[in-house]
C-alpha cells in the first residue's frame, strides 16, 4: 500500500482543501486519489473516465476523481 512521507501529507491535505476546495473531513489517510489533466477535448475520454469512476464508486467509497483543463467539455 502506497504511503506518502509525512511532510508530502500536508502538502496534499492544503492542495486538497484550498485548491479542490474537499472538506477537510473528507480527507482520511486512506482517501485515493485519481487525477487527470489535460485539453478537455471529447477525443481524450474524459466520459470514459467518469463511466469507469461510477463502477469504481461501488467497489470503494475513499476515492475521489480531480479533473483539470481546458477545452470543448471544459
Amino acid at each position: 500500500n502506497f504511503k506518502p512521507a509525512a511532510d508530502r501529507q500536508v502538502t496534499r491535505k492544503n492542495f486538497l482543501t484550498r485548491v479542490a476546495k474537499i472538506p477537510d473531513s473528507e480527507i482520511t489517510s486512506d482517501l485515493f486519489i485519481v487525477g487527470c489533466g489535460g485539453r478537455l477535448d471529447g477525443i481524450k475520454g474524459h466520459h470514459q473516465l467518469s463511466v469507469a469512476m461510477k463502477t469504481v464508486l461501488t467497489k470503494k467509497k475513499n476515492v475521489i476523481l480531480l479533473v483539470a483543463g481546458r477545452g470543448q467539455e471544459g
